[in-house]
């Protein structure tokens, strides 16, 4: 008899919450022995940096020059700010430059959005279809030309030691505190440090608005994109915990005008063309060097922020001559982010070379049983940072690791043997080929190798020789509630958990893989690369795919009975998603890696894409059962017209276009997922079925659709594209059936299904 849903359930979430504590505890201890502190001499040592960092450390950092303000406007692209009255005072001078400012008084903000999809999404938080909301303090920061602009303003009378320079003062810092927190770990120090060292650029400009109505606004104004929204420039975020939102995000208005206001646009200050990385793995600590080769995008540009996870910590970065250069890296729990600051700037486009040296203990976290997790997955290396889905390059990677265990890397294994010291050594090379990123899996693995002489790819599946850690603890505790049991004369109330195993589904993964690559390969063309790993990850129900390594819940690899037996009917154990998600994350070899995405409102080809391929590869295998393929669909529109308690039970269509991808996602309704998946899989749907040839007939009724897909990835491999790209893909493709206004666009379905 198995034991019921409900405690099951009860039983998974304390096993579940106690692996997350003893996690905890063996991270403070492996911190205490193996934290690595920033010693370098050229760590956070720059002169103007440290001047930067502490300028409001002084009591007077606001008894200079302050503006006593009637009626003062000042715009800031679509948004106007009016000061009304009251005082603004600015912070202390750093190279002659002024990039601080606090507003006390009473004040407007107005803003109405240039484009008809940012005033949807504003109207959906406000209830409006632009803003006006009364302030009566802003804290600035700033690197353009405000403190010039509001001093030259007939508006303003100026003068100096103001009676409010301290509670200016405490405003300041208090923000400058705020930055520094979980929910945001920003340093505003090395932003501004950045224009400081290339003053030929136009500053940027964020306020941090207290409104009347919405205390916690933050308006942004950034030329080289505006964090979550870029390559975007402009937006505007309420930041409070209880009603999070991204309101707003959209280019400048001379973009607009000029026709450059897209996801094209590419902001990054530099390009990493090849990251040669040599890690050594003992226990959790990975101690690394990266031999990163790059070039500059922008004139003048002499700081260089990468995205490395906190817990690395940098102890040096040198140039190619072997000559140490200077680092910002804060304290891991506060504005920690990692920049570079070059000796001089290189000219754009010449190729030139840094080595940075790092360590760390919390990047790899022990799942037990010799089964381990890279938390990092797309920065444990210094990654670049851009709208672009990362920043792709070559790779080169060394690894030193226990010889009991075994490694998976992406691209091939050129290289491997045991050293003197008794440690394994590989050597994964992409060969030249550029990837979006680069990650690696890590245990006691079983593996199984197939070699499909159909498409030429190297199919494999690791899967651990032990069950994970709190799975094994679940187990331990309903043996002990059954001899509690029988020591009562109660009859057992569970069924075969002590069979519990990975290996039960190996085989099947593998082969859902294989057909998955045969399907695809039909449909998208081939891949770059030969060879597709399938490791089974301690992780419960997500999958995850870099190329040539994808990366499957330890849940995928039991059996139906098993997994019941784990999780109960209402814990899941029936849903589809089990038999999906290995084609779902196949299907990102082509959607995300072979093409990837140029910004936030491109991502839903990504996922809704693989989600499509998903149901293409349930109508082929389930051939002989068309519900299946029925099914498959009616989940995913029901996912998009059904709101539930995760949405709060506003429909997913209701919140955004798909081109919000992951801004549809707030405390008003967290509806992202919802949109990007099945709505984008949707689209895909819709266009395939008014390709079909109804005449024809097996894969030639595709042939239309087939043909336009393939050329799709033909066109821009190992690109990162925009939904303009696909759409041009889609008119020069067009049938007679959907040119509906014989122009040979296709604006009518986009401008309803992708931008509506």
């Amino acid at each position: 008899m198995r034991l019921r849903n409900f405690l099951t359930l009860l039983v998974i979430t304390l096993l579940l919450a106690s692996f997350g504590i003893a996690q905890d505890e063996k991270k403070k201890k492996e911190n205490v022995l193996g934290e690595v502190d920033v010693t370098a001499k050229s760590a956070n040592a720059d002169p103007i940096y440290k001047e930067l960092r502490n300028l409001s450390d002084d009591s007077n950092a606001f008894s200079g020059p302050y503006a006593r303000v009637n009626n003062l406007v000042v715009k800031k692209d679509a948004a106007i700010f009016t000061f009304r009255s009251g005082e603004i005072y600015f912070l202390k001078e750093s190279e002659g430059k002024r990039n601080g400012a606090v507003f006390i008084g009473d004040g407007e903000l107005s803003i109405v959005p240039p484009v008809k999809s940012e005033k949807d999404s504003l109207e959906y938080f406000t209830s409006s279809r632009e803003l006006k909301e009364r302030f009566s303090q802003i804290v600035m920061f700033f690197t353009d030309k405000t403190f010039e602009e509001v001093k030259n303003s007939a508006q303003v009378e100026m003068s100096t030691n103001g009676p409010q320079a301290g509670k200016a003062r405490d405003a300041y810092r208090g923000k400058e505190s705020l930055l520094k927190t979980p929910r945001f770990r920003y340093n505003m120090s090395t932003r501004i440090l950045m224009d400081t060292y290339a003053p030929d650029r136009a500053g940027f400009f964020w306020g941090f608005i207290d409104g009347k109505k919405y205390s916690n606004l933050l308006f942004k104004l950034d030329p080289l994109g505006a964090g979550q929204v870029a390559p975007e420039q402009v937006s505007l975020t309420n930041y409070d915990r209880n009603n999070y939102g991204l309101w707003l995000g959209f280019h400048l208005a001379e973009e607009y005008k000029k026709g450059t206001g897209n996801s094209n646009a590419d902001r990054s200050v530099y390009d990493i063309t090849h990251h040669n990385i040599d890690v050594t793995l003992r226990g959790l600590r990975m101690i690394a060097s990266d031999e990163i080769t790059m070039k500059l995008r922008t004139k003048g540009q002499r700081v260089l922020p990468f995205n490395l996870f906190r817990h690395m910590r940098v102890k040096r970065v040198l140039d190619e001559n072997g000559e140490d250069v200077s680092f910002i890296q804060e304290d891991k729990n506060k504005d920690s982010s990692f920049a570079v600051i070059l000796p001089k700037a290189y000219p754009i486009g010449q190729p030139f070379k840094l080595i940075v040296e790092y360590d760390g203990v919390e990047s790899l976290v022990d799942a037990g049983t010799n089964v381990f997790f890279l938390r990092s997955r797309a920065n444990w290396y210094p990654n670049g940072i851009g709208s672009k889905f990362l920043d792709r390059a070559s790779f080169d990677i060394k690894f030193r690791y226990p010889k009991q265990l075994t490694l998976v890397g992406v691209g091939e294994l050129v290289e491997t043997s045991i050293g003197e010291d008794g440690n394994a050594y590989d050597h994964w090379s992409t060969k030249g080929v550029e990837m979006a990123t680069a990650g690696f899996n890590l245990g006691d693995f079983k593996k199984e190798i197939l070699k499909d002489k159909v498409t030429g790819y190297e199919l494999s599946v690791y899967n651990s020789k032990e069950l994970p850690g709190n799975v094994k603890n679940w187990i331990a505790r309903i043996e002990n509630y059954e001899a509690r049991r029988a020591r009562y004369g109660l009859s057992a109330t569970t069924y075969n958990v002590g069979s519990l195993n990975t290996s039960a589904r190996a085989k099947t993964v593998l082969d859902d893989a294989l057909n998955s690559v045969r399907i695809y390969d039909k449909y998208f063309g081939k891949l770059p690369h030969k060879r597709i790993a399938m490791t089974e990850q301690p992780f419960f129900g997500f999958g995850q795919a870099w190329a040539t390594l994808v990366y499957m819940p330890y849940t995928a690899f039991f059996d139906r009975t098993h997994r019941r037996e784990f999780l109960g009917s209402a814990g899941g154990a029936n849903n589809d998603f089990w038999s999906e998600v290995g084609p779902h994350e196949v299907a990102h070899q082509w959607w995300g890696h072979a093409v990837g995405w140029t910004s936030y409102r491109d991502q839903w080809m990504s996922e809704g894409f693989s989600e499509f391929s998903a149901g293409v590869y349930i109508q082929h295998i389930h051939r002989k059962d068309p519900e299946r393929f029925i099914k498959y669909w009616d989940d995913q529109r029901l996912q998009i017209v059904q709101g539930n308690r995760g949405t709060k039970q506003v429909p997913a269509y209701k919140v955004g276009p798909i081109t919000q991808g992951n801004r549809l996602s707030s405390t008003k309704a967290p509806g992202g997922r919802r949109v990007m998946y099945p709505k984008g899989a949707f689209v895909l749907h819709m266009l395939r079925m008014m390709m079909i040839d109804p005449k024809a007939r097996g894969l030639d009724k595709d042939k239309r659709f087939r043909a336009m897909m393939t050329d799709f990835i033909k066109t821009h491999y190992n690109q990162d594209v925009s939904t303009e790209d696909f759409k041009r893909a889609v008119e020069k493709h067009i049938t007679p059936q959907m040119d509906l206004y014989q122009n040979g666009r296709m604006d009518w379905f986009f401008n309803q299904w992708v931008y509506g």
